[in-house]
């Protein structure tokens, strides 16, 4: 139990997959399996309307669950992208080995997310209920288009045997879309958890560590801070320092012939 609550947690993304395999055999073995009803239904009509009503469900609740798939991959675009530029933190803070990590996973399940989220869009598989159309080709020769006939099920029972075998099929390829759903949801979660971890642990441990002395390297850049900047400046100085010499050694030449 704990074993499968840590996997669909941490982990959901391999966990829908796996998921998602079975599911999927599944459906392969009932495309050829047979539809056994009643043989005598009460209420063929209404038995029928109900069968179709749950498959105009299951196309909603499809439609539904791509929604929120898509609704999804703004938000992942969004915090992926809020994360990449709120990475100049770990510039400023001191750690170097928990902040580091928490990024790159916060990241990889923004990443991973962003996958099975578009692995659930990509499923486009739903089955229906058409009508036959016969396609008629035309006579040149006498002047004739060609035609599509929509032709009528005259047997009721196989038209409600294909709509049972749709339905439950239908209701496996809606779980493959939640399962993949649920999955990317889980990582935005988990992503999100990292980033505020990584903001945590670069406050307490910024707060934590004492004031150092500046290193010297950090002294050579602030002595070259207070150097002139540029050549110019320095002939400027130097200029200013020669006529200062000269017009002290002038004074001192006056003092002594008076």
């Amino acid at each position: 139990m704990l074993k499968e609550f840590f996997k669909q947690q941490v982990f959901p993304g391999f966990s829908a997959l796996s998921a998602n395999r079975e599911v999927q055999k599944i459906i392969d073995q009932k495309l050829d399996y047979e539809v056994a009803l009643p043989e005598e239904i009460k209420d063929q009509v209404r038995f029928k309307a109900d069968i179709e009503n749950l498959i105009k469900s299951q196309l909603e609740r499809k439609g539904k669950l791509e929604d929120k798939a898509k609704s999804l991959l703004f938000i992942i675009s969004l915090a992926f992208t809020t994360a990449t530029f709120s990475l100049n933190f770990l510039e400023e803070t001191p750690d170097r080995i928990f902040s580091p990590m928490l990024a790159i996973l916060g990241l990889c399940c923004f990443v991973f997310a962003g996958i099975r989220v578009i692995s659930a869009i990509n499923i486009r598989m739903f089955y229906v209920k058409e009508p036959a159309i016969l396609h008629q080709a035309p006579d040149s020769e006498n002047n004739i288009p060609g035609k599509l006939i929509v032709s009528e099920d005259d047997d009721d029972t196989e038209y409600l045997k294909d709509l049972v075998h749709n339905k439950t099929l239908n209701d496996l390829i809606c779980t493959k879309i939640a399962n993949l759903t649920y999955a990317s949801f889980t990582l935005v979660r988990n992503g999100i958890i990292c980033f505020a971890c990584l903001f945590a642990v670069g406050i307490v441990v910024q707060f934590s560590t004492p004031n150092k002395p500046p290193v010297k390297k950090e002294q050579d850049e602030i002595k070259a801070s207070a150097k002139p900047k540029n050549t110019n400046e320095e002939k400027v100085i130097r200029t200013n320092i020669e006529m200062k010499t000269k017009g002290n050694s002038m004074l001192s030449n006056d003092t002594t012939k008076r």
